[in-house]
């Protein structure tokens, strides 16, 4: 750099050529220098800075040639020095990035999507090409579009930021009431690096976004942080939703953009802290002076009476009735139970219906139903109808609204529920009501899956639950079509390594020993999408999840041994331990 008042600049923006230069290749042989300099002088070309966009002129000192803000032009980061030496590199190493390939085919994608969105300006839309003019500076946006009556404006990046660069676009645009939305290209929420925690503690919402390229509409998926009160803790996890630009959220006053708003949720959750605090100590004093007056009673009976009494009262229990069928009953005693309630027995019925069947349908009692269908001591017949003919998987998704239904399904797959013609036909018909055949073949194949792994334990319902995408992936390998899906298996390859890295190794091994699917695959990259998408997932470390493995095992046993092969080639952990290589 000159040692003078004037600060070399490396790379500029030509308005004659609509180019980038970099100057130090333009200006570097001594002749050629000074050619350009002609060229300048006679304006042929008219370099702007890539930052401020002001006009730069052709400086020298000591025969050495370099571009330059002119002395009494507006402020910028690059003139004043602001920056250090390694800010201004990622600086101009995110310039470079700009012009390459996946950056490019980013911003035209997004421009493409935005015309198609109902609310955005068509003829607002700028790809590359809109300078923001305001008195403080300028910038140029990657994508630009005017969204019902609000500027939107989108940054891709692809190659790491500093932060005094990223505050710098943010405080722009919002000091300017533009929205500014981050498009990232890739995100490990569980090993964040400096430049992906920058972009979200920009904001209290704590959201990345990320293009969802194989959609055929604008779709953003984002990646979120939920907020959920356990044991009286406020605990958050990230979770992801594929949205569209209808389903952002927009906060007028501070001008930014979301679609969770987790500063808002985690705080409403601390305040209700106290007031949950308040009511476990209430709830276990009853507990304690309940506990005391039962002590000379006889155990069995009492239980009998109270258990009738949530069923008629519909009231609360007060005590831990699972803990005492489980730890303070003998054996003795819940077959003593058992032959007092009569639950499992066949004319156990109510008006006709089995007694579980009428009480999700007719009754609010989760306190009966949790005791009831949770515990494993208390015998029940789960496959009953009665004289209905409604069974207990249909009533359960007559009502899901009221019901948190995950864990009731596990429970009554371990019950030993199967799944009858009836139920699949309604599941169709009500799945049918308002989505299309594939979220019914989705729907169909957890079910199926949580009846397969019933007697297995919770763990592997789980983690069948979390890992659904590779459940629809690993079937359609079988059946070799793709189920629940809309995609072809080439199409898969590109889904799973960009969305769902960590299943891509088992979906490999189930290509290449599922008919000749993996092949085919290879065969018919006439694109080189699969060879890009395998080339880039070389490149990343992935840690295989214990119980996934177990649960592919479980239900794909032909795979076991070219799973038992993964071992050796990836780290494998179960959140507690992890494997070495």
């Amino acid at each position: 750099m000159p040692k003078n008042n004037l600060r070399s600049i490396r790379k500029a923006y030509d308005e004659v050529t609509d180019k980038e230069y970099d100057a130090e290749v333009l200006l570097k042989g001594r002749e050629e220098a000074f050619e350009v300099r002609e060229i300048f002088t006679r304006d042929g070309i008219r370099p702007v800075c890539t930052e401020c966009f002001q006009p730069l002129m052709i400086s020298h000192r000591k025969k050495h040639l370099f571009l330059s803000h002119k002395p009494k032009y507006g402020p910028c980061d690059l003139k004043s020095g602001v920056w250090s030496k390694s800010e201004e590199e990622s600086y101009y190493n995110a310039i470079a990035t700009r012009e390459g390939p996946r950056h490019k085919y980013l911003k035209n994608l997004i421009g493409e999507r935005l015309s198609k969105v109902e609310g955005v300006e068509v003829n607002s839309i700028s790809i590359d090409n809109k300078f923001i003019i305001r008195e403080d500076g300028k910038r140029r946006p990657d994508v630009y579009c005017r969204y019902k009556g609000k500027e939107l404006v989108f940054e891709i990046q692809i190659s790491h930021l500093s932060l005094r660069y990223i505050l710098g676009r943010h405080d722009f645009y919002k000091e300017h009431g533009i929205y500014l939305i981050w498009i990232l290209d890739d995100i490990d929420v569980k090993n964040q690096d400096r430049f992906e925690l920058d972009i979200k503690y920009l904001t209290s919402y704590k959201n990345f976004f990320l293009l969802q390229e194989e959609s055929e509409e604008f779709n953003l998926l984002c990646r979120y942080k939920s907020v959920r009160i356990d044991d009286l803790e406020v605990r958050s996890k990230w979770k992801k939703k594929f949205i569209m630009l209808s389903d952002l959220k927009f906060d007028f006053q501070k001008h930014e953009v979301y679609w969770y708003d987790f500063g808002l949720e985690e705080q409403r959750a601390k305040d209700r802290l106290p007031e949950l605090r308040k009511i476990k100590e209430e709830k276990d004093e009853r507990q304690k002076q309940r506990l005391e007056r039962i002590k000379k009673k006889e155990v069995v009976e009492f239980f009998k009476r109270e258990l009738l009494e949530i069923w008629v009262k519909g009231s609360h229990p007060y005590y831990p009735i699972d803990h005492f069928l489980s730890y303070t009953f003998t054996q003795e005693q819940n077959e003593y139970l058992n032959s007092l309630l009569k639950l499992s027995s066949d004319n156990k019925k109510f008006k006709g219906e089995a007694i579980l069947v009428h009480c999700v349908l007719h009754r609010n009692d989760p306190e009966f139903l949790d005791i009831i269908l949770f515990s494993d001591f208390i015998d029940l017949d789960v496959n009953d109808t009665g004289k209905s003919n409604t069974s207990l998987f249909q009533a359960f998704y007559i009502k899901r609204s009221k019901y948190s239904l995950e864990g009731y399904w596990w429970s009554l797959f371990k019950r030993g529920y199967k799944l009858k013609d009836t139920d699949i036909s309604f599941l169709r018909k009500e799945v049918l009501r308002f989505l299309d055949e594939k979220e019914f073949e989705r729907r169909l194949l957890v079910f199926h899956t949580y009846e397969q792994l019933s007697s297995l334990g919770d763990e592997l319902m789980s983690t069948a639950n979390e890992n659904r995408e590779l459940l629809y992936t690993l079937y359609s390998t079988k059946i070799n079509k793709p189920y629940g899906w809309r995609i072809s298996f080439k199409q898969l390859v590109d889904v799973i390594i960009k969305t769902y890295p960590s299943q891509w190794p088992l979906v490999r091994v189930a290509y290449e020993h599922f008919h000749g699917i993996w092949d085919d695959v290879i065969n018919n990259d006439h694109t080189g999408m699969v060879s890009r998408n395998l080339q880039s997932i070389e490149n990343r470390n992935i840690t295989l999840d214990y119980y996934v493995l177990q649960l592919v095992q479980t239900l794909y046993p032909e795979l076991k041994e070219p799973i038992e092969g993964l071992w050796k080639k990836y780290r494998v952990t179960d959140g507690h331990w992890t494997s070495e290589i």
